[in-house]
């Protein structure tokens, strides 16, 4: 197990997340709390860059869902950038591709 890494960047009209490791049953709750250790306004976005990312299993995906509607309880908007192939199959799979926004990368967000 690698564990999981989170760095944040800031401005005003958004957040992003960068995760780096491994987002699994015993590190989601650490992605959790990053989120909600942010402070969202209407309109801000949160994004996840998975670029990093090496593995998520479903506890992982859960996180990712759990995170969206806490931002979206603010107004803010949520979104993940860079999602490694099997991931994106994943949520073409089970309906999250219309679900989430995804952007390629994070260069110039």
């Amino acid at each position: 197990m690698s564990g999981l890494a989170i760095t944040t960047r800031s401005s005003p009209r958004r957040h992003i997340l960068s995760l780096h490791g491994d987002l699994d049953m015993a590190t989601a709750p650490e992605l959790r709390e990053a989120c909600q250790g942010l402070t969202f306004t209407a309109g801000q976005e949160l994004v996840l860059d998975l670029s990093d990312l090496g593995f998520c299993d479903s506890s992982g995906v859960s996180a990712f869902i759990v995170s969206s509607r806490l931002v979206e309880s603010f107004g803010a908007t949520f979104a993940i950038a860079a999602p490694p192939m099997q991931l994106t199959r994943v949520f073409a799979m089970i309906g999250l591709s219309d679900f989430f926004t995804l952007y390629d990368s994070v260069d110039g967000l």
